[in-house]
């Protein structure tokens, strides 16, 4: 069983809840849903 290691974790408000969008791409930014943070892009 493999573990996430906390590198999509929101470092504002420590949650995993992504926003991504339905056309994501690979230089898409991806924002926590919980609280709006730029978590990174898809690729990254």
């Amino acid at each position: 069983m493999e573990r996430l290691n906390h590198k999509l974790d929101c470092k504002a408000c420590g949650t995993i809840y992504l926003d991504i969008p339905d056309d994501v791409r690979n230089v898409t930014p991806i924002h926590c849903s919980s609280c709006g943070q730029f978590i990174g892009y898809w690729a990254s």
